[in-house]
């Protein structure tokens, strides 16, 4: 990749011959350097820099860069970036060096325009992955940057210290929480060369009957040591704590093993053994967590697509089996850390290998039917241009949440230590609305609604009315729905709607009218031929309502009543509204309703229309009460005795068994 450090590597032993002390303290600086002590090799080769006269500008240039790189893997960025720059002053000569600076612009966003970087390294080595990556996600700054999951968060000041802390689960209840923190003050114990803090310990916070936490205190039992606990998740029934175990060593750097305890006693743990993932044991396991049934082990190690990967084993098959990859669509060329399972379908993780915002960002992947992930950036605010990682979700969220937990994140520390932050994802309400009448438009208080999901029909939703018909039911996204409205003396009344897929609030109504069991029901657009018993079309609308309430009620039987006005013989009459109503029986006959079911009459002028509230409320000029005989249309204006004549032709449908 550009100019190979075999140019440089001549250089370095020129020096080393002539001057044997900066020998040794080169020799030192690359052994902390190959073993992983990433903090104590940065300030090994940064004394080195600082100590170097200005004039051994080769010299400068190389101790600059390998500082650079230290302070980088020991995610201190702003103290990586210096470094570079330093490097780049006393001219340096891998073309490296351009990606690092670009990368360091991107996590520490001082340089609005750090595509340009990338574009220029590009130039030098085309296609090189991470620099397409820089390219790409500077092209897509704004979806990234954007909220697509509704998420608010702010510092868990309940779990933050002045040092590093970091990782996370919650216990199977949600009331208490373990992670990871360098907090230690006891002077006896050394920092770590690799973070250059006290070693991390395990912590925990726990709630009180009120559902207030309490301060951080040390995992009590076995589990913490003199050397790195961190990461840990618990298995689904508590009884067991699996996290990442790392002892110094002078030799190799991959020494991250994952030890499991088991309860003992109250609230205590045992002291830890490792859980053998690897027959090497020098290949490194780290970042442990389950599926929701906890048959699953998920966690960090090398070996794979790029630097780190996410592997799996099944749990029972832990120390007799080997792991296997989750794959590519999942692991990068980068490295992918901290999994984290909602289920057994929905993966959580972390990558600096993939379009994103700088240094670690976390992911969210769903595995398909075909046995491939779907990945998605979760945005901001939680991702940032720093590391973010870590992310874990409480299994008893409030109840105004969808989601809700903790997440690691560098950001606001400038010396790059990540500190816990809790994040709470805002439902995205999607909602049924309504209202329920009666066929004459009249609320019905305490109608009842029973709501079944495709998903989950042996447990239907039950919502009932307000006093001024109206109901309201949340529901999920992207949902097939069966609706039941029935009231006392009501019919019931069915529908099937689909929700579509939840990415922002959505809300639907859908209103119901009952017919009456007990009252006649007017299907006043029933229309015919004139002097005829022919339906005409726009009759349809009715005549498919008297269908859906006959099929939605299989168990009735009605009568279709027809009646006509006054102009005419009863006889005549009659015999007309007789052949009517039966017309109405034959187009429900030919739609699927038995003919058992349905009873025909027709009435003639013999049932003349009386004016009800609703009638009142629509002709004003007709009192309530009024029945509509000849008599009284007579008396009126012309233009009264038409809206009359036609209240009295209507069909009539009443539930008789």
């Amino acid at each position: 990749m550009g100019v190979s450090y075999k140019l440089v590597l001549p250089l370095m032993v020129l020096w080393l011959l002539f001057s044997g002390c900066k020998a040794i303290k080169v020799k030192e600086a690359e052994t902390a350097h190959i073993a992983g002590r990433y903090a104590q090799a940065a300030q090994l080769y940064d004394k080195l820099y600082r100590n170097t006269p200005r004039k051994e500008i080769e010299k400068k240039a190389y101790f600059a860069f390998k500082a650079g790189e230290n302070y980088r893997l020991a995610r201190n960025i702003q103290r990586a970036q210096s470094a570079y720059l330093a490097a780049r002053n006393y001219q340096y000569p891998d073309t490296i060096l351009q990606l690092r600076i670009a990368q360091m612009q991107q996590s520490t966003v001082q340089n609005k325009d750090w595509s340009k970087g990338f574009q220029e390294y590009l130039s030098v080595v085309p296609n090189d992955y991470f620099a397409s990556l820089g390219v790409e996600s500077s092209a897509q700054i704004h979806t990234l940057r954007s909220n697509p999951f509704r998420i608010h968060v702010r510092p868990a000041k309940e779990l933050t210290s002045s040092k590093s802390d970091f990782g996370g689960a919650f216990t199977p209840d949600g009331k208490a929480f373990y992670f990871s923190s360098a907090r230690n003050r006891n002077p006896e114990l050394e920092n770590s060369p690799i973070t250059g803090e006290k070693p991390n310990d395990l912590y925990y916070i726990a709630q009180d009957a009120q559902g207030k936490w309490s301060r951080a205190d040390s995992v009590p039992g076995g589990v913490n040591t003199l050397s790195d606990e961190g990461m840990p998740c618990i298995t689904p029934d508590g009884a067991n704590l699996y996290y990442t175990y790392a002892e110094s060593d002078d030799l190799y750097d991959r020494t991250a093993k994952i030890y499991r305890a088991s309860k003992s006693g109250e609230g205590g743990w045992s002291q830890g053994s490792e859980a053998k993932i690897w027959e090497d044991s020098l290949k490194m396991a780290a970042h442990p967590a389950l599926s929701a049934s906890g048959k699953t082990l998920y966690f960090v190690s090398e070996g794979g697509y790029g630097g780190k990967d996410i592997y799996t084993i099944p749990t029972e098959e832990i120390g007799t089996s080997t792991p296997t990859n989750i794959g590519a669509s999942i692991n990068t060329q980068g490295d992918e850390i901290s999994p984290f399972m909602v289920g057994d379908s929905t993966l959580y993780f972390a990558s600096n290998g993939r379009i994103g915002l700088g240094g670690y960002d976390i992911y969210k992947a769903v595995l398909q039917p075909s046995g491939e992930w779907q990945v998605a950036h979760m945005g901001t605010p939680l991702n940032s241009a720093q590391d973010d990682y870590g992310i874990t979700f409480n299994p008893a969220p409030s109840k105004e949440f969808s989601a809700e937990g903790y997440f690691s994140s560098s950001r606001s520390d400038a010396r790059g230590y990540p500190h816990i932050f809790s994040f709470k994802q805002y439902a995205i309400i999607t909602q049924l609305e309504g209202y329920v009448y009666d066929r004459e438009g009249y609320p019905i208080s305490g109608a009842i609604l029973r709501v079944v999901s495709e998903h989950t029909p042996e447990n239907p939703i039950i919502v009932s009315s307000r006093e001024d018909g109206y109901y309201v039911v949340d529901l999920e996204g992207a949902t097939n729905y069966l609706l039941l409205a029935g009231a006392e003396d009501f019919l019931n009344q069915y529908a099937e709607f689909k929700t579509d897929p939840a990415t922002e609030d959505a809300s639907y109504q859908i209103d119901f009218q009952l017919a009456s069991r007990i009252r006649s029901e007017v299907f006043q657009d029933i229309y015919y031929e004139f002097d005829k018993a022919t339906l005409r079309e726009e009759s349809l609308k009715d005549l498919e309502t008297m269908v859906k309430i006959l099929k939605d009620n299989p168990d009735i039987t009605v009568e279709i009543a027809s009646h006509a006005d006054r102009k005419g013989s009863d006889a005549y009459n009659i015999a007309l509204s007789n052949r009517r109503a039966q017309s109405v029986i034959d187009y429900l006959s030919s739609q699927g309703i038995a003919l058992e079911r349905l009873h025909s009459q027709g009435y003639g002028k013999s049932r003349p229309r009386v004016i009800t509230t609703q009638l009142h409320q629509k002709h004003p000029e007709l009192p309530e009460g009024t029945i509509l005989n000849e008599e009284f249309i007579l008396q009126q204006s012309e233009e009264l005795q038409i809206i009359c004549d036609q209240l009295n032709r209507r069909t009539e449908f009443t539930v008789i068994e």
